[in-house]
């Protein structure tokens, strides 16, 4: 790279405080497809290094030394071809739009999402699913989603307070809910699900006053904060009070705010008869069209609930937002709501209402659901619960990570965690666990992968010695193109010691296996697994995990021990 070009590419790498949101956006659906294609050709070509890389290490430089050093350099100059051609591109427009893609995606967006469901007196149907499929769509529109559902007048509180702890001046700032809302004498109140209110006089001490939400926003001085309420049902304590009126009462959007509402003040907001409410199941259908303006998004989302209504719900919003602003600023469209991947460690049990039974801590399953079959409820994980593992890789004896899985929702099917690398808390990944049998691979931390069989399987299954399963359905990613056939047994019941303590356990043994390469060319490849791991119906969750792989002439190449080192279970 010439001179020149690394002159022009450092002046043009500078941020320019004179861009604007407009010229941004202009150039940033291009930036992002070149931003796409240099990552996946850096990933190929780093790809390629260390396959070569893992070759020389353990084959060829003990039998081709020469030739194994040229094949070296060329990894080395395949691995270099993304930062020659790309970044070596003429001109500083490249370089530039490479740098408002960055910057884009460098910018911070936090969002709490609360689904409340659960009341006694009045329980509503949508909010778990409109919440979960809200925080899926803002997750994969780069927000840091905060999910919270069936939340207690303390949850609520504490979900706040960790909103605005996250936010950061200049970010953007997102806050939805959905559950029952309602105005006393013009202010606006969210009702947690452990409400016991029986006069209007303790609605103020007994829900969340709105306030206290836009006075968050204030103190973050985000760039743009969008207050999103789907939460003017009908109200069940609305015939008791003097002053209630109905819906929610008109509120002045704060400087750089956009304030939603299902419906207008004053009016009440439909729950729905399908998965989703009205007002949320169009707000799905529009949020990630790639570069729609908020305003216009918003108008298409009143625009399709009051088709869909017969003009009997007309959403609407307030807003002094400055500049442009894009949920999707561009690319590819985000996928369709799907079952939560995203979550963070959700807040401690909440207290017990005089008179009045506490909520379930796991109540983020539908109250009429039954359980899934062989499922106990009294083995199932609870929000809040939480666990801590060690990751050692056996050959080499280094403890490659230590991570704490934690509990944030739990449905029929799934149990939804978030995990945090106990060296670095704030990198939280999101997963989700299956209830059923299946054989999963997960992220760790970033860069280690864990492969687990059935991690809830106490929960989910009645152990006895022989019991089998055969054919047990999962991908093993490394190799995501070849079906693995998968067996288990659990062949003992025994005493297991972890750094957790001593627990009575279940010993369940896995053997995974796929056909050996067609192809002659003698590389190494995984062609088997065997995994042993240790269920204890006290722990809820496994144990401790040894996984062996092998290669197709039966040699082992690896094993890893993953063992529980505390937890923390109601």
């Amino acid at each position: 790279m010439t001179s020149a070009c690394l002159a022009a590419r450092s002046s043009a790498l500078e941020p320019s405080a004179n861009l604007t949101d407009q010229g941004m956006n202009q150039v940033l659906p291009l930036a992002s497809a070149v931003l796409s294609i240099r990552r996946r050709v850096q990933v190929v070509m780093d790809g390629i290094f260390l396959g070569i890389e893992t070759y020389n290490n353990n084959i060829g430089r003990s039998a081709m030394p020469l030739f194994t050093d040229s094949w070296m350099v060329a990894g080395l100059i395949l691995r270099s071809l993304p930062a020659l051609v790309f970044d070596g591109l003429p001109g500083a427009i490249i370089a530039l739009m490479l740098t408002c893609a960055t910057a884009y995606a460098a910018e911070q967006r936090v969002a709490l999402v609360i689904g409340n469901s659960a009341y006694p007196a009045a329980p509503l149907k949508n909010p778990l699913n409109d919440a979960r499929a809200i925080a899926r769509q803002l997750n994969e529109l780069g927000f840091e989603v905060i999910l919270r559902t069936n939340l207690s007048q303390k949850g609520m509180v504490a979900a706040l307070r960790e909103f605005g702890g996250r936010l950061r001046e200049g970010g953007v700032a997102l806050f939805y809910f959905s559950g029952h809302g309602m105005q006393v004498k013009g202010r606006n109140y969210l009702i947690p699900v452990d409400a016991d209110i029986r006069a209007e006089d303790e609605v103020p001490y007994m829900s969340t006053d709105m306030a206290q939400v836009l006075d968050k926003l204030e103190t973050a001085r985000s760039r743009a904060n969008f207050v999103i309420l789907d939460a003017c049902r009908n109200n069940p304590f609305i015939r008791t009070f003097r002053s209630v009126s109905v819906g929610l009462a008109q509120m002045d959007a704060p400087g750089g705010t956009l304030l939603a509402y299902a419906t207008a003040p004053g009016s009440e907001a439909r729950d729905g008869n399908e998965e989703f409410g009205t007002y949320t199941k169009h707000l799905l259908a529009h949020m990630a069209v790639p570069t729609l303006p908020v305003e216009v998004m918003f108008r298409r989302v009143r625009e399709g609930v009051m088709a869909e209504t017969a003009k009997r719900q007309v959403p609407w919003e307030s807003s002094s937002l400055v500049g442009d602003f894009y949920f999707n600023p561009g690319g590819v469209a985000a996928a369709p709501p799907a079952p939560l991947h995203v979550s963070t460690p959700p807040p401690s049990a909440p207290a017990q209402t005089k008179g009045m039974p506490a909520p379930e801590t796991k109540s983020q399953v539908a109250l009429a659901t039954p359980q899934a079959p062989g499922t106990s409820p009294s083995r199932l994980p609870r929000a809040g619960d939480s666990w801590t593992y060690r990751l050692i890789n056996e050959l080499h004896e280094t403890e490659v990570a230590t991570v704490t899985v934690t509990v944030s929702d739990v449905d029929t099917k799934s149990v939804f965690e978030s995990v945090a690398p106990v060296a670095n808390s704030r990198n939280v990944l999101q997963r989700e666990s299956p209830l059923e049998v299946r054989i999963v691979e997960h992220a760790a931390t970033s860069g280690v992968n864990v492969v687990e069989f059935a991690p809830f399987l106490a929960a989910s299954e009645d152990f006895s010695v022989g019991r089998k399963w055969r054919d047990v359905p999962g991908l093993y990613s490394v190799t995501s193109f070849d079906r693995w056939r998968v067996d288990a047994e659990v062949v003992a019941r025994e005493r297991i010691r972890v750094p957790a303590g001593e627990f009575d356990a279940f010993r369940v043994e896995v053997a995974a296996e796929r056909p050996p390469p067609t192809d002659n060319n003698d590389r190494v490849t995984v062609t088997r697994i065997v995994l042993i791991a240790w269920y204890a119906p006290a722990s809820k969750r496994v144990v401790k995990s040894v996984r062996q792989t092998y290669d197709q002439y039966n040699s082992r190449l690896d094993t890893d021990r993953y063992e529980l080192v505390s937890l923390k279970i109601q």
